[in-house]
């Protein structure tokens, strides 16, 4: 990996995913910190790298308190790359550790939760993939939801490949491309391979609050 993306400098690894790494990095014109996640997966095609960037271009006008904003997309050696604000805080698995949490404190971060989301489906756009480990609570208690726009990297429905399968191979890949780690989260339209709405994220929130 290059120690540069764009006008961007990679200051650290900050972590991984099934879709391609993510890094802490600084702006050279602005001057600000920032993280970049580099969308890998899927990318081999320049059609389905432009189909993306179209895809993600709209997330860019989502400002919301409790959203790490994305503030650019671009293309660069085969890859795609999110540049969002740089985030600072606990991840809220962490945070929860297999415990739950105090009832007022939870109502309070799903509140602020269910805030930011009816700011995205007022503008059109779902996340498709709220989890706790999506969620960074930072040092003065704000709930922050991480990757929006992500999803739209996602090939839709699986893929040509992936409809050849048996019923039962068929919904073991589906998971492979959600994530394990999402299962618990993600609406039956999505094991099923459809395409998500709001009601996805409101179901994700729903099964992130119960968890809290």
């Amino acid at each position: 990996m290059s120690d540069r993306i764009a006008h961007y400098n990679i200051l650290s690894a900050v972590g991984s995913g099934t879709l391609g790494p993510v890094y802490r990095a600084r702006d050279t014109i602005l001057g600000r910190t920032v993280a970049i996640r580099v969308v890998t997966q899927g990318m081999d095609d320049p059609a389905q790298r432009a189909r993306a960037l179209d895809l993600v271009q709209p997330y860019t006008a989502l400002t919301h308190q409790h959203v790490a904003t994305l503030f650019e997309a671009g293309e660069q050696r085969g890859s795609i790359y999110l540049v969002y604000e740089f985030i600072s805080g606990e991840k809220l698995n962490a945070a929860l550790a297999g415990q739950p949490m105090n009832l007022r404190r939870a109502l309070d971060l799903a509140s602020q939760l269910a805030d930011a989301l009816a700011d995205a489906h007022a503008l059109g756009l779902v996340h498709g993939a709220v989890t706790a480990s999506g969620v960074i609570v930072t040092p003065k208690g704000h709930a922050k939801i991480l990757d929006f726009g992500l999803s739209a990297c996602l090939p839709e429905g699986g893929g040509e490949e992936l409809e050849k399968l048996q019923a039962a191979d068929r919904q073991a890949a589906r998971i492979e491309l959600i994530g394990r780690s999402r299962v618990a989260y993600a609406a039956p339209e999505q094991l099923l391979g459809r395409k998500p709405d709001h009601r996805a994220d409101l179901f994700a929130l729903g099964a992130l609050l119960q968890e809290m």
